[in-house]
């Protein structure tokens, strides 16, 4: 069997595989991996050096990324796409139909465990689960519960500030991929889906995500809980400040999973101090590691975790896999899993 070319823009999942310390057996495990498959992958972040890659391609791994136009005519030798994440307005699927190219997508594994992690903060702080935990654990001085018939004692803490996710409105600043994830995810709580994006989404999309895009200043007004999923750059750096914590209603919750200096961290901890802010979920901080003993930490309505709502080493190696799997079907003579546009699979 000849080596298959494979082109890739700079994918989460490798990206995070560059810079920082893994398992060991990490990049022997994908070294193992391409080699038994005989590709030849080429990471190419840079988009006219990617395009020429792209002519002598087999396979094209991508996220949602806008393509050239010309795409098709330029790469003859493309025989697959394979993309990752939710919906897939970008990727020209009506033109890869007419050359005759399946398109595949998936939800991703990191993508899905981040989204999970938001709605896990959320719920965190819905439902006091700090406070209650704490109560449960050491008692309480609100007097107890009477004990019913049946033996149970309803909340026995009285433990106040408990809320239904249904109802509440979620705030999405920033509709990417992650933002999509949570989206779908809270929507299924009951909530209501507000956002606001640079660029505007397709209705279609609108539609998929039960989603109503806004301006800032009606996001902020009518969020009860606020989720930072903007990228970091120097336009974004600081985009929530005192006065966008104060635009926000009373009580309303905050959720980061981007970067920690999208957020003025100074002005979050007055907010969450004075009653302001109902509480935050944060899985990212400035700086990182962020010093344990912070003021910001010691709060009792804030959920911090150490950046790890992507998951552990494993889950990137099967973000990977799952990138792959398709490649391997493929060149096994199976048919693709997850083809969007209907276009068969007809061999390298």
């Amino acid at each position: 069997m000849r080596r298959v070319r494979v082109v890739a823009r700079m994918l989460p999942c490798i990206r995070a595989l560059r810079g920082r310390p893994f398992s060991p057996d990490i990049g022997e495990r994908l070294a193992r991996a391409l080699d038994e498959e005989k590709i030849e992958l080429i990471i190419e972040p840079d988009a006219d050096k990617r395009m020429a890659a792209m002519e002598a391609a087999d396979f094209f791994l991508c996220e949602n990324d806008p393509l050239p136009e010309d795409l098709y005519e330029r790469a003859n030798r493309l025989k697959l796409i394979q993309a990752g994440g939710y919906f897939f307005e970008k990727l020209q699927i009506e033109r890869a139909t007419r050359a005759g190219v399946p398109v595949m997508t998936f939800p991703m594994p990191i993508t899905d465990s981040v989204a999970d992690h938001v709605i896990m903060m959320l719920l965190a702080l819905a439902r006091n689960f700090e406070e209650t935990t704490r109560a449960s654990r050491e008692g309480s001085d609100n007097p107890p519960s009477p004990r019913r018939p049946d033996g149970s004692a309803f909340n026995w803490t009285q433990t106040q500030g408990i809320a239904p996710l249904r109802g509440m409105r979620l705030g999405v600043l920033g509709m990417g991929d992650i933002g999509r994830g949570v989206a779908l995810r809270a929507r299924a709580f009951g909530m209501e889906i507000l956002y606001w994006n640079r660029t505007p989404l397709p209705e279609s999309v609108d539609e998929a995500l039960g989603a109503r895009p806004v301006g800032r200043e009606e996001l902020f007004a009518n969020a009860d809980a606020l989720l930072i999923g903007v990228s970091l750059n120097e336009q974004t750096r600081g985009i929530i400040g005192e006065s966008e914590i104060r635009a926000l209603p009373k009580g309303a919750y905050l959720l980061n999973i981007g970067r920690g200096p999208l957020i003025d961290q100074e002005a979050m901890y007055r907010a969450l101090s004075d009653g302001h802010l109902g509480g935050a979920g944060l899985d990212v901080f400035d700086p990182e590691p962020f010093p344990p003993g912070h003021p910001l930490l010691r709060l009792p309505n804030v959920i911090p975790t150490p950046h790890c709502a992507g998951g552990d080493d494993e889950n990137i190696i099967r973000e990977i896999e799952v990138y792959f799997e398709n490649i391997h079907r493929a060149l096994s003579g199976e048919a693709p899993l997850g083809v969007v546009n209907g276009v068969p699979w007809r061999g390298l």
